[in-house]
Protein backbone atom coordinates (compact mmCIF):
# COMPACT_ATOMS: atom_id res chain seq x y z
CA UNK A 1 0.00 0.00 0.00
CA UNK A 2 2.79 2.42 0.88
CA UNK A 3 4.48 1.78 -2.47
CA UNK A 4 1.25 2.56 -4.33
CA UNK A 5 0.91 5.85 -2.47
CA UNK A 6 4.54 6.71 -3.19
CA UNK A 7 4.03 5.96 -6.90
CA UNK A 8 0.95 8.19 -6.89
CA UNK A 9 2.90 10.94 -5.11
CA UNK A 10 5.63 10.83 -7.73
CA UNK A 11 3.24 10.70 -10.68
CA UNK A 12 1.42 13.79 -9.43
CA UNK A 13 4.65 15.58 -8.59
CA UNK A 14 6.21 14.81 -11.98
CA UNK A 15 3.02 15.95 -13.75
CA UNK A 16 3.14 19.25 -11.86
CA UNK A 17 6.82 19.64 -12.70
CA UNK A 18 6.16 18.96 -16.40
CA UNK A 19 2.96 20.97 -16.88
CA UNK A 20 2.57 23.68 -14.25
CA UNK A 21 6.02 25.16 -13.78
CA UNK A 22 6.52 28.71 -14.94
CA UNK A 23 8.51 31.69 -13.75
CA UNK A 24 5.46 33.52 -12.45
CA UNK A 25 4.25 30.61 -10.31
CA UNK A 26 7.80 29.86 -9.16
CA UNK A 27 7.87 33.43 -7.86
CA UNK A 28 4.33 33.54 -6.45
CA UNK A 29 3.79 30.17 -4.79
CA UNK A 30 6.55 30.41 -2.14
CA UNK A 31 4.99 33.69 -1.00
CA UNK A 32 1.54 32.15 -0.77
CA UNK A 33 3.00 29.15 1.06
CA UNK A 34 4.73 31.50 3.50
CA UNK A 35 1.34 32.91 4.52
CA UNK A 36 0.27 29.46 5.68
CA UNK A 37 3.44 28.65 7.60
CA UNK A 38 2.63 27.95 11.25
CA UNK A 39 -0.97 28.87 10.49
CA UNK A 40 -0.25 32.55 11.02
CA UNK A 41 -2.79 33.76 8.48
CA UNK A 42 -5.48 31.59 10.09
CA UNK A 43 -4.58 32.67 13.61
CA UNK A 44 -4.77 36.28 12.48
CA UNK A 45 -8.15 35.65 10.85
CA UNK A 46 -9.42 33.97 14.03
CA UNK A 47 -8.17 36.87 16.16
CA UNK A 48 -9.91 39.41 13.94
CA UNK A 49 -13.13 37.41 14.03
CA UNK A 50 -12.97 36.99 17.81
CA UNK A 51 -12.48 40.74 18.24
CA UNK A 52 -15.58 41.43 16.14
CA UNK A 53 -18.66 40.86 18.34
CA UNK A 54 -20.87 39.77 15.43
CA UNK A 55 -18.38 37.07 14.33
CA UNK A 56 -16.89 36.09 17.70
CA UNK A 57 -18.52 32.66 17.63
CA UNK A 58 -17.14 31.99 14.14
CA UNK A 59 -13.67 33.02 15.32
CA UNK A 60 -13.87 30.64 18.25
CA UNK A 61 -14.93 27.81 15.95
CA UNK A 62 -12.06 28.65 13.60
CA UNK A 63 -9.61 28.55 16.48
CA UNK A 64 -11.05 25.22 17.68
CA UNK A 65 -10.80 23.81 14.16
CA UNK A 66 -7.19 24.93 13.88
CA UNK A 67 -6.36 23.28 17.19
CA UNK A 68 -8.06 20.05 16.12
CA UNK A 69 -6.22 20.12 12.81
CA UNK A 70 -2.87 20.55 14.53
CA UNK A 71 -3.57 17.73 16.95
CA UNK A 72 -4.82 15.28 14.35
CA UNK A 73 -2.52 16.21 11.48
CA UNK A 74 0.73 17.41 12.97
CA UNK A 75 0.80 15.53 16.25
CA UNK A 76 -0.90 12.21 15.47
CA UNK A 77 -0.81 11.45 11.75
CA UNK A 78 2.69 12.72 10.93
CA UNK A 79 4.17 10.45 13.57
CA UNK A 80 1.84 7.57 12.78
CA UNK A 81 2.77 7.41 9.09
CA UNK A 82 6.23 9.06 9.13
CA UNK A 83 6.67 8.99 5.34
CA UNK A 84 9.39 11.06 3.71
CA UNK A 85 8.23 13.66 1.23
CA UNK A 86 8.75 12.69 -2.40
CA UNK A 87 10.91 15.74 -3.03
CA UNK A 88 13.29 14.46 -0.34
CA UNK A 89 13.61 11.13 -2.15
CA UNK A 90 14.25 12.58 -5.62
CA UNK A 91 16.65 15.53 -5.49
CA UNK A 92 15.99 16.32 -9.17
CA UNK A 93 12.63 17.78 -8.17
CA UNK A 94 12.88 21.51 -7.61
CA UNK A 95 10.30 23.08 -5.36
Amino acid sequence: MTEAITRLDFSVLYWIQDHLRCGFLDFLMPKITFLGNAGLIWLLAAAILILTPKYRRVGIFLLAGLAAGVLVGNVAMKHLFARPRPCWLDPSIRL
